[in-house]
């Protein structure tokens, strides 16, 4: 009887230690499924904000190297889910008319701010993504001759009137960037210029090369002369910022019928007021370039202009 009961008593004993350690091994492969995927999920982070910066609108935080030229970025994330982290790395390639991307995001469940850990328990997970980008090959432009001056010819007209090569705000709202236009001619590549007036010093317009978008407010194009109706005063913006420039240690101004000019000559842009130089950019020209003119005020005018279509 005794010997029934300690036989019982074995196998009840060995069943409970046979479903112990399987109990036991399933927490262990539990709790290293669970750093495994949290090592996964840092490394996804990882490759998803390098993608996310390597978008192109605005800018991408990546630019395309030279040609034939390569750059490596890298970054870290750390404080993922409390202790994971990744180290990524963005590599760019120019090579034979292409650009390849390759992105190595590699994430750890256990890290320290500088994503280190010398942990026995420190998973590791690798992502790599790769893509490649046709690269258009260089704008040539031939440097044509630039041809003779000629009268702009009008599109994109809102609430202006047109004479000729001459504009006039007729309609719309009163002291609102709600009329303009912009040439249908423009300045393809190379050397050229474009030419205008205006008739009258107090109303509020701005002119001057961009891609032909009528703009709300002086960011509107590219390079700007901005005729004030306050004091007459004449200002240049460049993408939306004043290059502060002075005539004489003061504010430029300008009189009814002054002729203003902006040209590009061996790829930089200059502007004048009556054939004396204001201002020398360090913006870099984007072609195609258009004369585009908004005007804030009624009877606000952009008269005569004119440029080197190419």
């Amino acid at each position: 009887m005794i010997l029934f009961a300690v036989t019982i008593a074995s196998a009840i004993l060995a069943v409970s230690l046979g479903i112990a350690n399987i109990a036991l091994k399933e927490l262990r492969f539990s709790t290293s499924a669970r750093e495994a995927n949290n090592a996964f999920l840092a490394a996804d982070t990882g490759a998803e904000l390098a993608l996310f910066n390597d978008k192109p609108s605005p800018t991408s935080a990546y630019p395309a190297p030279a040609p034939g030229a390569s750059q490596t970025w890298t970054f870290n994330i750390t404080g993922l889910n409390g202790t994971s982290c990744a180290k990524v790395s963005v590599q760019k390639d120019n090579i034979n008319s292409s650009v390849q991307t390759t992105i190595i995001s590699k994430g750890y469940n256990i890290g320290d701010a500088s994503c280190n850990s010398t942990n026995p328990s420190r998973v590791e997970r690798e992502l790599r993504i790769t893509n490649n980008v046709a690269v258009a090959p260089p704008f040539i432009c031939s440097s044509p001759p630039v041809p003779s001056l000629v009268n702009v010819i009008w599109t994109n007209t809102n609430n202006v009137s047109v004479s000729g090569n001459t504009i006039t705000k007729n309609s719309g709202a009163d002291t609102t960037w709600n009329a303009g236009a912009a040439s249908i001619q423009s300045i393809s590549c190379g050397d050229g210029y474009t030419e205008f007036s205006t008739n009258e010093i107090n109303t509020y317009k701005y002119f001057g090369l961009g891609d032909g978008s009528q703009g709300d407010s002086p960011p509107g194009i590219r390079y700007v002369m901005y005729a004030q109706g306050s004091g007459n005063t004449l200002a240049i913006y460049e993408q939306g910022v004043n290059k502060s420039v002075l005539c004489g240690g003061v504010l430029c101004s300008y009189n009814p019928g002054d002729v203003f000019r902006i040209s590009v000559v061996s790829g930089v842009v200059r502007y004048y007021q009556n054939g004396n130089l204001l201002y020398t950019s360090s913006l870099a020209p984007v072609y195609p370039l258009k004369l585009s003119g908004s005007i804030y005020n009624i009877g606000g005018t952009l008269s005569n202009a004119k440029i080197t279509a190419n």
